[in-house]
């Protein structure tokens, strides 16, 4: 072959691809460095290389005129596979499944690794192929060599009707690798198929077993649930009747300051006066019986307030000794709580009154008659706060008492709705077992085919025993 006929190899349409291109001056340079008469099986058509199959086994050999002789020698290519799987793109199968000598780099797929045939320095390099493929290719799985650097190791020559120059057919070897990544398919596909049936199966039996324990199998069962007896939820307190409300009231606030009255009753009045608490009705007449009254004077407490003291004494005086019965009547009809707030509650005093209860104590430590501003604030605001317990007391009272009546006078309304739902839920429940039973056909239809196609498999004849060179078998994925 002339030099001008390698050049006419180059034409647009043998060259036109970046890939193709690349071959192509390989092959030219490979081409113009091998003298005509040739005493190896490599020459200008395989570019100095010979690749033979055998088995399971690709040897792949180069002339020490390869220009790559020097990179082949000290670090051989990897073997690697190229095909497309259905609906996708060509990609590459580094032949790792079922082959440990397969490696991967930080560049990508290193591929399947060979070993030297004799001595060191022999270029020839053997390649064991797996078994198997990692997918089941659509279509033809081309082979074909790959540099340490990625670069591909062209076979032959470029020509007019041939662009391919890298990859190679191994067509017994292909099917039965393919054979086998498809059976492994298929028997995943068995088993997949044969768990979800198993799964769906398991499915509807707890279904099943839910529904008919419940009473609730077919639709009709379902129509004919009753209404729930929905009752009200036990309180941690006790409710009082409308007539009873103020009554109430007056007890828990009696309550809170007879706990005052018994936790500080060792105490002397001066530091009584300093807790910020109410204290009972005889303590506010003690400090209001120490205010000095001057001749046809008599400073003491606006009419309001008479009226309050008046009310805070009757209520104490007759609520007071009841305090223990009605702990008793409430812990012991099962409430946790009185009708407001805790039994260990005390009624506190504003900031003002508490400072004023101070005072008064400061005068009285210093033998001096308490100061009328002190002493008629600090009682008055006893009283305040024990008027305002036994307002938001019978407050809280009629809320709880509402709200009780409001949730009884609901109650059939609520029953009903919670029928609704649950006939509902049952009718849903119907639907989804009638649709999963309708599912176990196609899946069983599944299992069968599944199971069909892997009994219809052949095993693949033996690999050929007999080596083959196949630089010319060129394959496109």
């Amino acid at each position: 072959m002339t030099q001008q006929s390698l050049y006419r190899q180059r034409s647009p349409r043998a060259l036109r691809s970046p890939h193709a291109r690349y071959c192509g001056a390989i092959a030219l340079v490979l081409a113009l460095s091998v003298p005509r008469a040739e005493s190896w099986a490599q020459g200008r058509e395989t570019l100095e290389t010979k690749v033979t199959v055998r088995g399971d086994r690709v040897q792949l050999e180069w002339s020490a005129k390869h220009p790559w002789d020097a990179i082949l020698m000290a670090n051989a290519p990897g073997l690697v596979a190229e095909y497309r799987i259905a609906g996708g793109p060509a990609s590459l199968d580094c032949l790792a499944a079922g082959a440990p000598q397969a490696a991967a780099s930080r560049g990508g797929c290193r591929g399947l690794q060979g070993a030297r045939d004799g001595q060191a320095r022999d270029r020839s390099v053997t390649y064991t192929l797996p078994a198997t493929l990692v997918r089941v290719p659509d279509g033809a799985a081309c082979l074909r060599f790959r540099m340490p650097d990625g670069r591909p190791l062209p076979l032959r020559r470029v020509d007019r009707d041939r662009t391919e120059t890298t990859r190679f057919r191994y067509p017994e070897w292909e099917a039965a690798a393919r054979q086998v990544v498809e059976r492994d398919a298929l028997v995943r596909r068995v088993r997949d198929a044969k768990a979800a049936l198993e799964g769906k199966r398991a499915e509807i039996a707890a279904l099943e077993a839910r529904n008919n324990q419940a009473g609730r199998g077919s639709a009709p069962a379902c129509d004919a649930i009753a209404a729930p007896d929905l009752e009200v939820s036990a309180s941690e307190r006790p409710l009082a009747e409308p007539r009873e409300h103020e009554i109430v009231a007056r007890q828990v606030c009696v309550m809170r300051v007879n706990t005052a009255a018994r936790t500080h009753a060792t105490l002397p009045l001066t530091s009584r006066l300093r807790t910020g608490v109410v204290l009972p009705p005889s303590v506010l007449d003690t400090v209001l019986a120490l205010l000095p009254r001057a001749k046809d004077t008599a400073p003491g407490l606006a009419a309001d307030r008479q009226q309050q003291l008046s009310i805070f004494r009757r209520d104490f005086a007759q609520l007071a000794r009841q305090v223990p019965r009605y702990r008793s009547d409430v812990t012991g009809a099962g409430y946790a709580l009185p009708h407001f707030g805790t039994f260990d509650d005390v009624l506190r005093l504003q900031t003002y009154g508490a400072a004023a209860g101070g005072f008064v104590a400061d005068d009285l430590e210093g033998g001096k008659s308490p100061r009328a501003q002190f002493a008629l604030g600090w009682v008055g605001d006893n009283l305040e706060a024990y008027s305002r317990c036994v307002d938001e007391g019978q407050s809280q009272v009629a809320m709880a008492a509402g709200s009780a009546a409001e949730l009884a006078a609901r109650r059939p309304a609520l029953e009903q709705s919670a029928r609704q739902a649950l006939v509902k839920a049952c009718h849903d429940d119907v639907a989804r077992l009638d649709a999963l039973r309708a599912r176990l056909g196609p899946l069983e239809v599944e299992v069968t085919a599944a199971e069909q196609a892997l009994a219809a498999l052949r095993a693949p004849p033996p690999l050929p025993d007999r080596a083959r060179e196949v630089n010319g078998e060129a394959c496109v994925p």
